[in-house]
């Protein structure tokens, strides 16, 4: 059962193992908005989180961390070593079990005693240490599974007569720091409180996105029974938007419930609680709707020196994401109830730097060279696969010679082969033109190079951005117009045919196919644009 449980916290949300080691400075940086601790009764396997301040790390010295408000109860030193967190027990014969005494602001103290568990039982074990699995870090998060039970007595009294108040066995599960890019604000009805707050939202491509903290609730837990036991893992809270109609919404999901004390296994099993609307419209309230509100978009901006965006361009495009969310709370399906709970107004946030910078890639080129080798044609399709909220309009571009990077392009010798491929509601493009050709006295292979650029809507102020390097050559020079053929073959004949395949006698206005028979019975065709 607790390979299972641990299994489950092992495939939350940071898999990737440390390349190298983490350090105290890297604990702390982020203070004590950005720290979570999960931990709770350990027979029943549930989830709570401290957050914003209230449980963080403090930096003794560079071997030495102090978790600050442990259980919300005391204060309880580390040492990190080889990217494990050790519980830093006083060494000496006497404390053979490696009992941590701590200070306690609601007792007189507090013992914190490492266990074996064998079978739902406790036992201590002489120099077992309190460790943490090695430290795993991802994008800036820094998260710490513990995997063994804890002994917590709290003692009251005076010197010489102290007396055992309160005991439970608990584990602190997981640590998590975390890197947070929004501060909220909103306002609890219950508390009567103006709340602010930080918290991390992270993008995805198809305008999803996870979001830790939401609510001054930390990281989202998952829970699941298997029996008469609580199984539970780490899962951020997820939503999305809607940028043609306006809408930002929270998925209706499990959420954390508040967090208990020493003597108290929590209110409520968090296994119930969703994440939801409140609709104080009608009466009694509703609450079994996904959490909803407007969002817009505002200060796109670009960032780099560099106009191109593949090929070795550093150009991005930013925007700030401004959020609101009607009122919500966490409410327990199961009772029916959201007692004990936040019920919260006015959430507000705004995420900068949001990257919508615009992904463009050719799937598709063809060529061809007009009849008398003075056009160059080109027929080519691209997709845009992120969003065109910005763009206006695209060019198709060509210029002479051979380029992969963007830099070495000269730009002044660039001319437009499409104009103005207005944006679409698709993601798809197509575009076809022709350039004139050079002069040349003899058959000729010319090296040219397409790109994208794209046109933004004035009203944002954004310059045109340019995209994917795409290499194409022409053969040109040849008399009869057909490249293939050679002055030794003696022609047999010549026909032409439309794009719908009948035959004709000379070529059209548009696309042809030109079909030359030879007196060897070999036979070549091209395209060829009139």
């Amino acid at each position: 059962m607790e390979k299972k449980f641990y299994a489950a916290i092992a495939a939350g949300i940071l898999a990737i193992g440390c390349a190298q080691a983490v350090t105290v400075d890297d604990l702390v940086q982020y203070g004590g908005d950005a720290i979570e601790i999960f931990y709770g009764n350990y027979k029943e396997r549930s989830l709570h989180s401290y957050v914003n301040g209230y449980v963080h790390f403090e930096k003794v010295d560079d071997n030495t961390v102090v978790l600050k408000n442990y259980y919300g109860l005391c204060d309880v030193p580390f040492t990190l070593k080889n990217n494990k967190l050790i519980m830093a027990y006083t060494e000496d014969d006497d404390n053979p079990t490696n009992i941590l005494e701590v200070e306690s602001s609601k007792y007189a103290f507090m013992h914190l005693t490492p266990q074996t568990a064998v079978n739902q039982t406790y036992y201590s074990q002489n120099g077992l240490r309190y460790t943490s699995a090695t430290i795993t870090e991802k994008d800036g998060e820094y998260q710490i599974d513990f995997n063994q039970p804890i002994k917590i007595e709290a003692y009251n009294g005076t010197e010489g007569n102290y007396t055992l108040v309160g005991r439970e066995w608990k584990n602190i599960y997981s640590i998590v720091v975390f890197k947070p890019n929004v501060t909220v604000t909103d306002y609890d009805v219950r508390a009567r409180k103006a709340r602010t707050y930080k918290g991390k939202v992270t993008f995805n491509a198809d305008d999803t996105f996870s979001f830790i903290n939401f609510g001054a609730k930390g990281y989202g837990i998952y829970n699941w029974m298997s029996g008469n036991m609580i199984y539970s893992t780490l899962k951020k809270l997820t939503g999305g938007f809607d940028r043609n109609n306006g809408e930002v919404w929270m998925d209706f999901q499990q959420i954390t419930s508040d967090v208990s004390d020493l003597n108290n296994n929590g209110y409520g099993n968090v296994l119930s609680y969703k994440l939801c609307r409140v609709d104080t419209a009608v009466s009694p309230y509703d609450f079994y709707q996904p959490l909803n509100g407007p969002v817009d978009f505002s200060d796109p901006h670009h960032i780099g020196e560099s106009a191109w965006v593949t090929n070795g361009g550093d150009r991005r495009t930013l925007e700030t994401v401004n959020m609101e969310f009607r009122p919500w709370t966490a409410y327990n399906v199961s009772t029916d109830s959201y007692a004990g709970q936040p019920f919260v107004t006015d959430t507000r946030l705004s995420v900068p730097d949001h990257d919508v910078t615009l992904d463009v890639a050719f799937t598709n080129v063809n060529t061809t060279t007009s009849s008398d080798n003075a056009k160059l044609g080109v027929d080519a399709f691209w997709t845009a696969n992120t969003t065109q909220w910005y763009v206006n309009s695209y060019d198709l571009m060509m210029v002479p010679g051979r380029y992969t990077v963007g830099a070495d392009v000269p730009l002044d010798e660039a001319v437009v082969v499409a104009a103005d491929v207005m944006k679409g509601t698709g993601t798809e493009y197509e575009a076809e033109g022709a350039v004139n050709a050079p002069e040349v006295n003899a058959e000729s292979t010319l090296d040219y190079t397409l790109f994208i650029r794209a046109n933004y809507a004035v009203s944002t102020g954004l310059t045109p951005t340019l995209h994917n390097l795409y290499p194409v050559q022409y053969v040109v020079g040849v008399p009869t117009g057909v490249n293939t053929v050679t002055a030794a073959k003696e022609v047999k004949s010549v026909m032409y045919y439309n794009m719908a395949g009948a035959m004709l006698s000379e070529p059209c206005d548009g696309v042809n196919i030109k079909v030359v028979t030879y007196t060897d019975g070999t036979i070549a065709t091209t395209k060829v644009i009139k």
